[in-house]
């Protein structure tokens, strides 16, 4: 039996919260709609709060090691 896990750490929780910001012309006019995002930009960026692993976190990877272990 074989297991794919090559997304596994993305779902990883982190042991404290992270923080991103992102550039509003990275989100498309759709999502900032949907989601409601127009209250929240500053300086023309989001803001967001990361709890779990997400691509290009570089702890995201042992975290999912130390899980998976």
């Amino acid at each position: 039996m074989t297991a794919d896990i090559v997304d596994f750490y993305l779902n990883t929780p982190l042991p404290r919260p992270e923080y991103m910001k992102v550039n509003c012309k990275f989100i498309p006019p759709d999502i900032m709609a949907e989601f409601s995002l127009d209250s929240y930009v500053d300086d023309g960026s989001v803001l967001f709060e990361v709890t779990k692993g997400v691509h290009g976190l570089p702890q995201a990877g042992l975290l999912a090691q130390q899980r998976l272990v």
